[in-house]
C-alpha cells in the first residue's frame, strides 16, 4: 500500500479560497498532537506542559480533505518541515470546516522542532481540558 502525500499550501490570509484555474481549495484546522518531549517548556505555574493534554492547531488550505492515514507535510518557522498522519477528519458546524486531527509521524521530536512549534505564532497551543 502506497501512501497518499498532500502538500498543503498554508494561509496567510484566506482571500476568496480560489487559486489559479477556478479550483476551489479548503479550509481546513489541523489539530496536531506531538510525543512527549524529555525536556519539555514549562507553563505559567512552572510545570513541564504535558503534550498529551494539549494540541496544537494551525490553519492552512488544501486541494481536498485529507483521509485517515494520509501524510501531510507541514511547517513551522524557521524553515522547519515535517510529516504527520492524518488519524481523524471532521466536520466543525461551528467553525464552518474541517478539523484534521494529525500525529506527528515519527516516535519522538526533537527538541529544536518543539521550541520551533512553540515559537510560531502560525501554530495555536489549546489544552484538551
Amino acid at each position: 500500500m502506497g501512501e497518499n502525500r498532500l502538500e498543503p499550501l498554508i494561509c496567510a490570509g484566506f482571500g476568496s479560497g480560489l487559486k489559479a484555474g477556478g479550483m476551489s481549495r479548503q479550509r481546513l484546522e489541523i489539530s496536531l498532537r506531538i510525543p512527549r518531549v524529555k525536556d519539555a517548556n514549562k507553563d505559567a505555574s512552572g510545570y513541564p506542559i504535558d503534550n498529551g493534554v494539549v494540541r496544537f492547531t494551525k490553519l492552512i488550505e488544501l486541494d481536498a480533505v485529507p483521509k485517515v492515514g494520509d501524510i501531510l507535510q507541514l511547517t513551522s518557522q524557521p524553515d522547519l518541515a515535517f510529516d504527520v498522519s492524518v488519524a481523524r477528519t471532521d466536520w466543525n458546524d461551528a467553525k464552518a470546516m474541517f478539523v484534521v486531527s494529525c500525529r506527528y509521524a515519527n516516535k519522538s521530536i526533537p527538541r529544536h522542532e518543539y521550541l520551533a512549534l512553540m515559537a510560531d505564532p502560525e501554530w495555536t497551543l489549546k489544552p484538551l481540558l
